[in-house]
């Protein structure tokens, strides 16, 4: 089993909290490219094969399967696999700073806050999701499956488990955060949909 981090927005914190979110959709990068030539002379890209209803990945003309490309390149791990959620957060304890700054801290004593529950009015002290080091997690998620899709092909039920009423909710939401990077919805871009379960929360 390993461990990786993962950033969520507030939004999707307080969803996973209230066990409304178990699947997040995130952008493959770079993108797979379809070869309809499997000798197609190339570096790298993935290659549809409908009759075996599954992908293959060709990297320096290796082929793989699905499930070990999946194994050797998502970020977001395989089954079994774990995520510690990044949020945005303030240390509100005297010396916390002075902690963080350890090698491999492990406060005991530490008073945090979450900025996605609002506990406290923090005036402007909140740090960035990207900086919260594991020991400030709240969240852990086991992941229980991963697969390769288009991002148009969610089902109104996927949309559900994303955290929302709706797949225009999902798209909206997709739009603010991955447009302005070239993978918006309309683009139809290639996802690794990652379903877990909270295992601390």
């Amino acid at each position: 089993m390993k461990e990786r981090p993962i950033l969520f927005s507030g939004p999707m914190v307080r969803a996973i909290l209230i066990g409304a979110k178990t699947q997040t959709r995130r952008v493959i990068k770079p993108q797979p490219v379809r070869f309809n030539n499997p000798h197609w002379p190339c570096t790298h890209g993935w290659r549809e094969v409908p009759h075996l209803g599954g992908w293959e990945i060709t990297w320096h003309q290796d082929h793989m399967t699905a499930t070990e490309a999946i194994g050797e390149y998502c970020p977001y791990g395989v089954r079994g696999d774990q995520l510690w959620v990044r949020e945005t957060w303030a240390a509100l304890h005297p010396g916390t700073d002075d902690v963080m700054r350890e090698v491999d801290p492990q406060p005991s004593i530490c008073s945090l806050a979450y900025k996605a529950t609002g506990e406290h009015d923090i005036n402007g002290s909140w740090r960035p999701s990207i900086f919260m080091p594991r020991w400030a997690s709240r969240i852990t998620l086991e992941v229980t499956s991963v697969r390769v899709e288009r991002l148009q092909d969610i089902s109104h039920e996927d949309g559900k488990a994303e955290g929302f009423d709706s797949l225009d909710g999902f798209a909206l939401l997709w739009d603010r955060i991955n447009a302005k990077r070239g993978y918006g919805w309309q683009v139809n871009p290639y996802v690794w949909a990652v379903e877990f379960r909270a295992v601390k929360a």
